[in-house]
């Protein structure tokens, strides 16, 4: 996405997507995601962009979710720093 070709970036997320289909690969599953809403909101499709965003963050709340709270793993998961950034951007988590 970085040199701009929006083509081979649509033809690339289709991949992932296809192979997204296949499997179940949550820690891919967010960033492709989070990748899709980059490139939607870069072409102007904020409706798409944020339904990504959206999709994103019910992955990673599925994620943190799958912790107890309390749990020493939680809270390193959601705040990690690209994850922080995607929740506080998606609305947030609630214990």
């Amino acid at each position: 996405m970085a040199g701009g070709d929006d083509q081979f970036a649509d033809e690339s997320l289709s991949n992932a997507f296809a192979l997204l289909n296949n499997a179940r690969a949550p820690i891919a599953a967010w960033r492709v995601y989070v990748t899709a809403a980059n490139l939607a909101g870069r072409k102007g499709e904020q409706v798409a962009a944020e339904e990504y965003l959206k999709t994103a963050y019910n992955i990673i709340a599925c994620l943190g979710d799958s912790y107890q709270a309390g749990h020493p793993l939680r809270e390193p998961l959601l705040r990690a720093r690209p994850l922080s950034r995607l929740l506080r951007i998606s609305g947030g988590v609630s214990d």
